[in-house]
């Protein structure tokens, strides 16, 4: 009998594949790379006495974990060429996301988002996000847009800002100039929203001591533009559904 096992943990999603009974895992964690140690997913591929491969898929997770179900499904398939024979093992497991933290609302099928109106560095906003389990906001539609407008129109005067009309995003083009990237590291331009707030914008306007907008922001009006980032601007958090 031969038997392969992986043991692996997360929070989202799991892919695990066994190609030749040789396990493969691709694991995708939550934002900032924050590991929870809530649950452990064991795989297990094996033939049976009567000759039979069998596929035995295993979810442990937190007694007290109640935000919902897990969802598992799993492919076993086997492929004969003359003598040899490949097993081939698919297994995916969907976990409930995680508990939202604290000041964050809820907007149905978009996400949970925090406005912070406190002006920081967007380096410094990176950080903010990170600390609450979320990720500077990126935008993805039309629909994500309007709902930061929402929360940014509840604020229409700030406190200690450089701007009073934009608040930072999670884009940048720090590494070169006008090639945008997400601070997951993803072109802009995949993201599926990139409407500028204007037919000027991004002009990479130099403000201050920064020689360069380099750091990704939201006009009021729902658009994009890339700002100053030592600017000390309000900021937009996202914990996905």
């Amino acid at each position: 009998m031969k038997m392969v096992t992986r043991q692996i943990s997360s929070w989202h999603l799991l892919v695990a594949l066994c190609s030749a009974l040789v396990c493969r895992a691709a694991v995708q964690e939550s934002a900032q790379c924050t590991r929870s140690n809530g649950g452990k997913f064991t795989l297990i591929s094996r033939r049976n006495d009567t000759g039979h491969w069998i596929a035995e898929v295993r979810v442990d997770h937190s007694a007290d974990d109640a935000r919902g179900p897990w969802e598992i499904d799993v492919e076993h398939s086997s492929i004969f060429c003359g003598d040899s024979e490949t097993i081939s093992v698919q297994a995916m497991i969907t976990a409930p996301p995680k508990r939202v933290t604290e000041g964050y609302e809820l907007f149905p099928a978009v996400g949970y988002y925090k406005f912070h109106t406190e002006g920081l560095t967007w380096r410094e906003a990176v950080k903010a996000c990170s600390r609450e389990g979320a990720h500077l906001a990126i935008i993805n539609s039309e629909t994500e847009s309007s709902v930061l407008q929402s929360l940014f129109a509840r604020h229409p005067k700030l406190n200690n800002v450089s701007d009073q009309n934009h608040a930072f995003l999670g884009y940048h083009d720090l590494h070169k100039e006008g090639t945008f990237l997400t601070v997951f590291g993803n072109a802009l331009n995949t993201t599926g929203f990139l409407r500028w707030s204007d037919s000027t914008q991004p002009n990479n306007a130099k403000s201050g001591p920064d020689p360069d907008s380099d750091c990704g922001g939201i006009h009021r009006n729902g658009g994009l533009n890339d700002l100053p980032c030592n600017w000390k601007v309000s900021f937009f958090c996202e914990q996905p559904l």
